[in-house]
């Protein structure tokens, strides 16, 4: 897809999104958190079709401190922006790539089902492998479910704008990740979306 149709695309899937209101623009309102609280005050008020690219480069690390509403309702902002200015974006995108990524501990849950399914635990009595596998998961499910908190709450139009993205910056800026990187995120789960 080209860029151009790429933007628009995003650009119509978002376009009737809501500001998520004051309250639930970061993760955290306790007041104790520095990071959220400024965060908090920058995007207070603001429609992410109205963000200045220079407002976006100054905060890009508002993206770790959003709530998911305000995840998504925020997104278009940062994928346009990484999309129109890439070489200007500094590390956006990388980050976009990282917080659209299923969290890798998903993989534990392959490996476990590989285990079982083959019976390895069997051949090697000797390392416990419901322990291994009962303290990976504590971990690994409240990162899944934080993951997919977030993504459940984009339409599938919006889901689709975003596998484009990805497999636009895979297709365009691939030699920029070390370890391929949008690609993952893509097999890990926005390939239904194809």
């Amino acid at each position: 897809m080209k860029k151009i149709d790429l933007i628009l695309k995003i650009k119509q899937a978002f376009d009737l999104e809501k500001y998520p209101g004051d309250d639930k623009l970061v993760y955290d309102n306790s007041g104790k958190h520095l990071e959220c609280l400024e965060t908090k005050e920058l995007f207070k008020n603001k429609k992410w079709n109205d963000l200045p690219n220079t407002f976006l480069l100054e905060a890009s690390t508002s993206l770790n401190f959003f709530s998911k509403e305000s995840f998504k309702y925020y997104l278009p902002a940062y994928l346009i922006f990484s999309l129109e200015n890439y070489e200007e974006s500094d590390d956006i995108p990388n980050n976009l790539v990282y917080l659209l990524t299923l969290p890798s501990e998903a993989d534990t849950i392959v490996v476990a089902n590989a285990i079982k399914k083959h019976k390895i635990d069997k051949i090697m009595g000797d390392i416990d492998f419901n322990e291994i596998l009962q303290n990976n998961l504590k971990s690994t499910n409240k990162l899944i479910h934080l993951f997919f908190e977030k993504v459940n709450l984009f339409t599938v139009e919006q889901r689709e704008a975003i596998l484009q993205f990805l497999k636009y910056i895979d297709e365009e800026h691939s030699d920029d990740y070390f370890n391929n990187e949008p690609k993952i995120a893509i097999d890990r789960y926005w390939f239904i979306y194809a």
